[in-house]
């Protein structure tokens, strides 16, 4: 086949297949999750889950700033290099790294400005930033062959895992640090678990080269400043709440925990798509780049719309049977449901 014909079968069918394998492993870990954050609700009642939720979106700002755009420019410039995918990687995490020890940094002097959560649990929590790199780089290796459904299993397990750590917690110290640490242990493990596969999978050995990361640091501006406006726009409540109290905080914490999950059902869809993108744009076939677009943009629809009528149809029931201190969010909960569907369009529309 020539260079001017690198995809080898139809688009969509590779990103539906590895779409389609991230779905049922996302699904199972999910439905995991939902064991994990009825114990962490259960455990720490509105205060300490509000004061959870501010320090992880602490995090995640950090984490946004830190991560340069990586995971839109990786598979993107990724497509490029993969026969010295190695050094690619390597160079990506390094520089990753180094922008999350700068956001870390930061975290810690911005920490003590919050009035509902005290420093130190900020502090703690942010301390994932400097784990994001490591599942950053392996997740494109997979992401450039559209593999990631081969290890879709990963998220699963390491739910598993949570869930026990969880409950370990639960019987012997019900408090908001230890639940902070079992969830950075889960994170640790998670990245560690997916760069060992990605390194025997791929027989790649890491390595640094300065023309990476100089190709990386231009286009990871480029791309980094809309990260970052998403995840302001999505974790921007919980600075404007601040002054509410952590009681309130813990509202819209529990609203935001139970719609975000349909970014992560229609996340694998959009991230699956990124590498045909890069290609068909490689390859100057923008009549078929802008139909594959216009069906893959359907498609996010139709799963936006099942989401949320499943979430509709059973998170109103669970709250009012299970946890009536938090009928509030309910109300939360339909308004949030608006900004996911924004957020679900940016999606696509980054990764185009």
């Amino acid at each position: 086949m020539s260079s001017s014909e690198p995809i080898q079968e139809s688009p969509d069918k590779r990103v539906w297949r590895n779409a389609g394998g991230l779905l049922l492993g996302g699904g199972v870990a999910d439905l995991l999750n939902v064991i994990v954050q009825a114990q962490i609700v259960l455990m720490l009642g509105p205060e300490a889950l509000g004061q959870m939720g501010q320090a992880q979106a602490v995090a995640d700002i950090a984490d946004g700033v830190g991560g340069m755009g990586m995971n839109q420019v990786g598979p993107v410039h990724g497509v490029r290099h993969e026969q010295r995918i190695g050094a690619f990687l390597g160079s990506m995490l390094m520089l990753r790294f180094a922008t999350a020890a700068i956001a870390l940094l930061a975290v810690w002097f911005v920490a003590p400005m919050f009035e509902s959560t005290a420093a130190w649990i900020i502090r703690l929590m942010a301390l994932a930033v400097v784990i994001s790199p490591v599942a950053t780089a392996a997740n494109v290796a997979f992401f450039l062959r559209q593999e990631n459904y081969k290890v879709a299993w990963v998220p699963g397990v390491t739910a598993i895992l949570n869930i026990v750590l969880m409950g370990i917690v639960f019987v012997v110290s019900p408090t908001l640090e230890a639940v902070i640490v079992v969830m950075l242990i889960v994170r640790l493990v998670t990245a560690g678990w997916y760069l060992v596969l990605a390194k025997r999978r791929y027989k790649m050995k890491l390595t640094v080269r300065k023309e990476f990361i100089k190709e990386l640091l231009p286009a990871g501006f480029k791309a980094g400043w809309v990260d970052v406006v998403v995840i302001i726009y999505m974790r921007a409540s919980y600075f404007v709440l601040d002054g509410m109290g952590a009681a309130m905080l813990g509202i819209y914490t529990l609203a935001d925990r139970i719609t975000n999950p349909i970014l992560r059902i229609t996340g694998p869809l959009s991230g699956s798509a990124l590498p045909v993108f890069a290609e068909l744009a490689q390859a100057g076939k923008y009549d078929e780049l802008a139909a594959f677009y216009r069906r893959t943009l359907v498609k996010l629809v139709w799963l936006l719309l099942a989401s949320a009528a499943l979430i509709y149809g059973v998170a109103p029931w669970a709250v009012r049977t299970w946890l009536p201190e938090y009928l509030n969010a309910l109300d939360v909960m339909y308004v949030l449901m608006i900004g996911v569907g924004f957020m679900m369009f940016n999606q696509i529309n980054v990764a185009c």
